[in-house]
């Protein structure tokens, strides 16, 4: 049991597929359970805090780089290869060639964790916008087949409060003549007609302002809303879903093959420089989401299958200050509360009286006359009846049938609120999405994220290093860069275009 600001609710619906135990509820967590606000994400700093340094200090590194570049470039200065890596390489023996070996296979690492992740984030997202959306259609479905069944109910009570009027009406001719009997007679005169009619109208009345209520503010809301953000939502799902994660991790795959191949390679230094830069900012944003986001929304996401309940309560209190019922029901539906009997439940849904409306059905007389008016002889003294108007004979010889049919929907209406209210499909479907869907497939995504992400800080690192290593600052009339046919003792070195008119082509350093 829990209490949220005086409203006491049973956390009962932790599906057993979860891994957050009933026994993690805490009554303050659950008061500070606020998820339109950004205070509550607060309390999550410290989770995500890890993945955010990370992340920073790749973007830092990115910049850090640049400004190097840039000041390179500000101090006119150019990029002079001191050899191709290949070369270095080369002349190093097997340790340049262990060095190219181990890039190119942190690449490949970096390349194939990248693939995993894609291919983690596409199955924990996939379906999960048309599973809610069938949950919310679902939920719809049930609440309008029961207002559908209550507003059938109101009509019949209408018909029967309408008929307890005629026959109030027509009273003194039934038992002024003899084709009812004394005995018929006498409970005629018992029967308290109008008392009984005005309970139905007042019955009546307050059931349809209740429906009224349920359809304006209850289930054309949910209706707006999910004809609003319904054929968006999916249609990104379906489209923008796979080609944002596709391009993204496309992007950092190719990004990792490209460095790797690049620092192996080691001739053109601008464009490795360029891949590198873009890489460490690929690989903050993989820690950032993955390290950082992900393992933040999972702990969102078991705080909502703990306090889910205890917060949809708390809501339609502020919503309905006044509505004592809404309350009631709200949390009745959610499972806080004991069982309640049928017309209890129509009582608190649809503030229907039922016990006030089945008591005139028990009282003997109403039963003597019943069982009168639903034989041929009754049907015959009402016939025979010259005092009861010709257009009120049929209403009166079809109170059994309605009283017997108005009790069927009655008893129908709360079989279905009783067993939405056993089995409680949406809000089953909803814990499970909530309680072990979402947080296993943010886990799963979250180590996925987590690997490709520290692996391509790593590749960029490394190719950082040995790019820096392989270059050197020259006057910018003396900007070159490496050719081909290099040898052990000198590389070969071009002229930039525009240096200065002294400088002899094919100089040898």
């Amino acid at each position: 049991m829990a209490s949220r600001n005086g409203t006491t609710v049973s956390i009962l619906n932790i599906p057993t597929c979860s891994a957050v135990p009933q026994s993690a509820f805490d009554t303050a967590s659950a008061a500070a359970f606020e998820p339109t606000q950004w205070s509550y994400y607060r309390q999550y700093l410290s989770t995500v805090l890890p993945g955010l340094i990370c992340g920073g200090l790749c973007f830092l590194a990115a910049a850090t780089f640049l400004i190097w570049l840039c000041t390179l470039c500000c101090r006119r200065l150019g990029w002079v290869a001191k050899a191709p890596l290949t070369d270095k390489g080369r002349r190093g023996g097997m340790l340049g060639a262990a060095g190219n070996a181990f890039t190119v296979l942190l690449a490949l690492a970096a390349a194939a964790t990248a693939t995993w992740a894609l291919a983690e984030s596409l199955h924990a997202t996939d379906g999960r916008v048309s599973e809610f959306w069938g949950i919310v259609t679902d939920a719809r479905g049930r609440a309008q087949g029961a207002v559908d069944t209550a507003s059938g109910i109101l009509g019949q009570l209408d018909m029967l409060q309408s008929t307890l009027d005629t026959i109030s009406r027509d009273l003194p001719g039934l038992t002024g003549g003899q084709a009812t009997g004394t005995e018929v007679n006498n409970s005629l005169l018992q029967i308290n007609l109008p008392q009984t009619a005005a309970t139905i109208r007042t019955a009546v009345a307050n059931g349809r302002a209740a429906l009224a209520q349920l359809n304006s503010q209850g289930l054309q809301a949910v209706a707006d809303f999910q004809a609003k953000n319904q054929p968006s939502s999916e249609n990104f799902q379906n489209i923008g879903r796979p080609v944002v994660l596709g391009t993204f991790f496309g992007g950092l795959m190719l990004l990792t093959l490209a460095a790797g191949v690049l620092a192996a390679v080691g001739r053109t230094p601008r464009l490795a420089a360029f891949v590198v830069i873009m890489l460490w900012l690929a690989a903050g944003v993989v820690l950032v989401i993955g390290a950082g986001g992900l393992l933040g929304a999972r702990g969102v996401a078991g705080d909502g299958c703990l306090y889910g309940e205890t917060y949809a309560l708390h809501t339609v209190r502020q919503r309905y200050p006044a509505s004592q019922r809404a309350q009631q029901a709200v949390q009745y539906y959610l499972g806080g509360g004991s069982a309640l009997s049928g017309p209890d439940i129509l009582q608190r849904v649809f503030n229907v009286n039922v016990t006030a409306l089945q008591a005139y059905q028990s009282d003997p007389e109403v039963t003597l006359l019943l069982r009168f008016l639903a034989t041929p002889a009754g049907a015959a003294a009402v016939n025979a009846t010259a005092a009861i108007p010709q257009a009120d004979r049929a209403a009166i010889i079809s109170l059994p049938g309605l009283v017997d049919a108005t009790q069927a929907s009655l008893a129908s209406l709360e079989a279905r609120l009783e067993r939405v209210r056993l089995s409680a499909p949406p809000v089953a479907a909803i814990k499970d999405l909530v309680c072990c869907e979402l947080p296993d497939g943010a886990a799963r995504s979250w180590q996925a994220w987590t690997v490709a992400g520290a692996l391509a800080a790593m590749l960029a690192l490394l190719v950082t290093v040995r790019l820096a290593a392989s270059v050197a600052p020259a006057p910018s009339s003396q900007f070159y860069t490496a050719a081909p046919g290099g040898t052990a003792e000198g590389t070969q070195l071009v002229p930039r275009r525009g240096g200065a008119r002294g400088a002899a082509r094919g100089a040898t350093v």
